[in-house]
């Protein structure tokens, strides 16, 4: 069997990379804090990534496949700082690219 590869992988944050407690990263309250290993809002809500994402990030950067981030977030520098506070982006491994564009639910 040809061991193709993608060209290019792209992951979507809320609900597909992290989990922000059941809501958008954009419906948190900065700022963003460690707390024993958490990232936290203001208000106490935990950011954490999926328990397989950095399996499947690092099975991903194994293989040297590009990776990019995107989302429809209305807030792109939390979402930044989340990507960081997690540790899921680094210069050669990970593209950040997040993107903002239609309101949720008017695709």
């Amino acid at each position: 069997m040809n061991d193709m590869l993608p060209r290019l992988v792209v992951f979507d944050l809320d609900f597909t990379l992290w989990d922000c407690g059941g809501t958008w990263c954009d419906c948190l309250s900065p700022p963003f804090h460690t707390c024993e290993s958490q990232i936290l809002d203001s208000d106490g809500q935990q950011v954490r990534l999926y328990d397989d994402a950095l399996a499947i990030l690092d099975r991903c950067d194994d293989r040297k496949i590009p990776m990019a981030l995107a989302s429809r977030t209305q807030q792109p520098t939390w979402a930044r700082e989340l990507v960081e506070r997690l540790g899921v982006a680094t210069e050669d491994a990970l593209l950040v690219s997040v993107l903002s564009s239609a309101p949720r639910g008017q695709l």
